[in-house]
């Protein structure tokens, strides 16, 4: 007797509570989760007024159909909780269509299988008896029927599975979400215990009961944390950004990271990443907790540079996390390295040139005004000798000029380069050195600009004619081209002033030919070092020229 009023209540509660929970989850942002809710909800809510309507039918008939439009509603919510499950863990299988195919025809399959049961009742067998003077319905469940519960509860675990799974690898398992879904499973176990002398001759289901508790405890306990911020919708979030970005909890734990960020740091894709031991790797990392920090990273064999920074993460007044964020500037470092470099070349230039000009027209005006006072004299032959100066002063300032041409053409960004044989290139330009002893001990292969990279050789070439040199030795190695000469001028005696336009060193005209050497060096992308301890001659070495080494040594 008290089965008979407590089971009709429950379900009562049941219907209103899944009411409720559809009215609550509005505020749920994620628009997958929040579908596969309402249907959730729903089709539960139907299927506790279906099972209510039970108690307060007679005839036996209509409690067969009753019943077997209630089995229908159960496998619905089944084919909504595993919806659920995909879209909050972030799988797609709620989106593969292939799938969800099968799964339209595997549901109208068992659909037509159970409203079909009443003429072939391979689903379960039904009878209608007299029991103490009162028809009654009979139902006896079949091999089919328990298999197909059993397979419903295994696809229900998985979806189970499938979200502990992604709390457990955001580390945002708690209490809470762990105890609302346990309802879904724990419930129906007690509702078939509690009530197992029931007033119906049918198996009441209690799955919508359980359903219902889950419903309450999402939306008054947990205050929808389905509709806060999600791993899912973060997870689509960050996937979609062009940064590399890695999410940690509060234990610095890698809780997320996109695909860019895997690229970079390859190591976050093992299991429970921390924060140390990404430093370790990268220890300029550990100045990103006060300020922002440019780092070199090495992707595909290929340098690239990072800016790194640090985002607190915080939902309202607490604080959930932290994002590493690595945005790619290689290209604007490389820019901006370029835009220093034309700086500084045109700022020594600019120095070069008026130190040059000054002098030349400080000379061509002097002897001007003295040849004019040899005129008037008539020295003839002193005349001569200081328009011979000022003919050497305007061929001075005309090659200052040709040297700004030069310059500017030098000092332009290359964009386009081949590979070239060293070798090719040396015995090309050597043809114009006669006087030189040109010697080269292996091949390599350089990327340069062809025309570019003659006029360096050229300028080195030229260095070594006026240091009045007798051979030039050209040196490779795996990275590294190196040029001496037998000249004059040891290299230990003029330090890097070499390779300074403002210097004009050792002599105003060889002073121009290093520095060619460099701006040409730079405008590829390499540097320049000068072999101080040389006492020989000049030595220098172009870093970071050679690609790939041939040991063709005749």
């Amino acid at each position: 007797m008290i089965n008979s009023i407590i089971q009709p209540v429950v379900f009562l509660l049941a219907f209103i509570s899944c009411i409720i929970s559809i009215w609550m989850i509005n505020g749920v942002q994620k628009p997958a989760v929040k579908k596969a809710l309402y249907s959730l909800f729903s089709f539960s809510g139907a299927w506790s007024a279906v099972q209510l309507t039970l108690f307060f039918v007679d005839d036996p008939l209509i409690m067969y159909w009753l019943y077997t439009f209630g089995l229908g509603l159960g496998l619905v919510c089944v084919i909504s909780w595993i919806y659920f499950c995909s879209a909050f863990s972030g799988k797609d299988y709620h989106t593969d269509h292939l799938l969800r195919v099968g799964v339209l025809f595997g549901v109208i399959g068992l659909l037509v299988t159970k409203f079909t049961n009443i003429i072939h009742s391979q689903y379960f067998n039904w009878s209608i008896e007299l029991i103490d003077g009162q028809e009654q319905l009979i139902i006896d469940f079949t091999l089919m029927y328990f298999g197909n519960i059993l397979g419903m509860y295994i696809i229900s675990f998985l979806g189970l599975y499938m979200i502990v799974r992604m709390m457990y690898q955001t580390d945002l398992i708690s209490f809470g979400p762990l105890l609302s879904f346990s309802m879904l499973f724990i419930t129906p176990v007690i509702g078939e215990f509690v009530f197992s002398d029931s007033p119906l001759q049918i198996g009441l289901n209690f799955e919508p009961v359980g359903v219902a508790i889950f419903g309450l405890i999402i939306t008054f306990v947990l205050k929808h944390p389905f509709g806060d911020v999600q791993p899912i919708a973060r997870k689509e979030l960050v996937d979609r950004l062009d940064e590399g970005i890695i999410l940690f909890n509060n234990n610095d734990v890698v809780i997320d990271y996109n695909e860019c960020a895997v690229n970079i740091i390859p190591t976050i894709a093992e299991e429970r990443v921390t924060l140390d031991m990404i430093t370790q790797v990268y220890p300029s990392l550990e100045k990103v907790d006060n300020e922002m920090v440019i780092i070199p990273i090495k992707i595909d064999d290929e340098k690239r540079m990072f800016l790194c920074s640090y985002q607190v993460l915080e939902v309202g007044p607490h604080s959930i996390g932290t994002a590493l964020v690595f945005n790619d500037i290689t290209e604007l470092e490389q820019n901006r390295k370029e835009v220093f470099r034309h700086n500084k070349q045109w700022d020594h230039m600019a120095g070069a040139i008026a130190h040059e000009l000054r002098n030349s027209l400080f000379l061509l005006t002097g002897y001007i005004e003295q040849a004019n006072i040899h005129l008037e004299n008539e020295e003839y032959d002193d005349v001569q000798e200081s328009l011979d100066v000022v003919s050497d002063s305007s061929e001075r300032i005309h090659g200052v000029i040709e040297d700004l041409q030069q310059f500017t053409k030098y000092s332009q960004t290359i964009s386009e380069k081949s590979q070239v044989s060293l070798r090719d290139i040396v015995e090309i330009v050597s043809r114009n050195y006669p006087s030189l002893d040109v010697s080269l001990d292996s091949d390599a292969i350089i990327y340069v600009q062809p025309a570019q990279f003659e006029d360096l050789i050229s300028n080195a070439f030229d260095f070594a004619v006026y240091a009045e040199s007798d051979s030039v030795t050209i040196t490779t190695t795996d990275n590294h081209i190196i040029i001496e000469d037998d000249g004059i001028y040891p290299s230990a005696n003029y330090d890097e002033e070499l390779f300074d336009y403002e210097s004009a060193v050792p002599t105003s005209k060889a002073g121009m030919r290093l520095p060619m050497v460099q701006s040409i060096s730079h405008a590829h992308g390499w540097s320049i070092d000068i072999d101080l301890s040389y006492e020989d001659g000049v030595r220098y070495k172009i870093c970071n020229s050679v690609t790939e080494r041939v040991n063709d040594t005749p």
